[in-house]
Order: structure tokens, then C-alpha cells, then sequence
């Protein structure tokens, strides 16, 4: 009877504790659906997000052809040209010399590998305008030794 005893206390206690499992499954399986869903909004929004990165692009080279036509148009017209405007003098400069903001805003890229672009073109900015504040210090004093 002992034994009988033990039996039945040790097949309540499986009893309960697959209760608890039972509880951590639903758990587990309605965490597991939520991600499926959020998983699925995600790869829609991406879609949405590409869409719109390239209908912004084909609107940017709109706008550069339209520039182009007035150009010309003012051209044949004898109207003098009016200042560039600023992003438009951008296409001139040295990537280096670009601000980060406006040389990476379109670009479709990790931010980690644009930032690592970025630390070189500092390097190379920062040389160059170096260069340019002390070229004519060392153009005028050949004593002068770079560092």
C-alpha cells in the first residue's frame, strides 16, 4: 500500500508539472506566432521602403533634367544664369570635402559601413585642409619641416 501510495503522489506530481509545461507551450507557440506576424510586417515595409527610395530617385533625376532644360532654355533665351544653388555646386567639389549628412542621404548602405567611408574622407580632409592653410607658411619658410 506504501508503494501504491508513492505511485499515485509521484503520477499527481508529473500531472502538475506537465500542467506548468502545457502553459509555457501556448506561451511559446503564441510568441512564435507574433513573431511570424511581425516578421511578415517587416519584409512589407521594406518592400514599401524600397519602392519609395526609388521613386525618390527617379524623381531626383527628374528634377536634374528639368535643371538641365531650364539651363538651356535661359541659355537660348540671353537670361544671365542666377547662382547655382548649393547641391548643385556639390557635384563639383571633391567627395572628401562633402559634408556626411549630404554625401550619404541617399544612399542605400549599413550605417557602419558609411561611417567607415566617413573616417577616411575625414583623414583626407583634414590633410587637405592642412595643406591648404599652411602651404603658404612652408611656401615662404623652407626651414620648415612637416611633422
Amino acid at each position: 500500500e506504501a508503494l501504491k501510495k508513492e505511485i499515485a503522489r509521484l503520477k499527481a506530481l508529473l500531472d502538475n508539472s506537465n500542467a506548468g509545461h502545457d502553459g509555457q507551450d501556448n506561451e511559446l507557440r503564441s510568441k512564435n506566432a507574433e513573431i511570424r506576424e511581425l516578421k511578415k510586417q517587416l519584409a512589407e515595409l521594406q518592400d514599401q521602403f524600397d519602392a519609395l527610395v526609388a521613386k525618390l530617385s527617379r524623381s531626383q533625376d527628374k528634377i536634374r533634367e528639368l535643371k538641365a532644360e531650364v539651363r538651356k532654355w535661359k541659355a537660348m533665351c540671353g537670361v544671365e544664369e542666377e547662382s547655382e544653388e548649393e547641391d548643385d555646386s556639390d557635384d563639383d567639389m571633391p567627395n572628401f570635402l562633402l559634408s556626411y549628412a549630404k554625401r550619404n542621404r541617399f544612399i542605400n548602405k549599413p550605417r557602419f559601413m558609411m561611417l567607415s567611408e566617413d573616417a577616411v574622407l575625414s583623414r583626407m580632409k583634414r590633410e587637405f585642409m592642412w595643406g591648404q592653410k599652411y602651404s603658404h607658411t612652408m611656401a615662404t619658410n623652407p626651414n620648415i619641416s612637416s611633422a
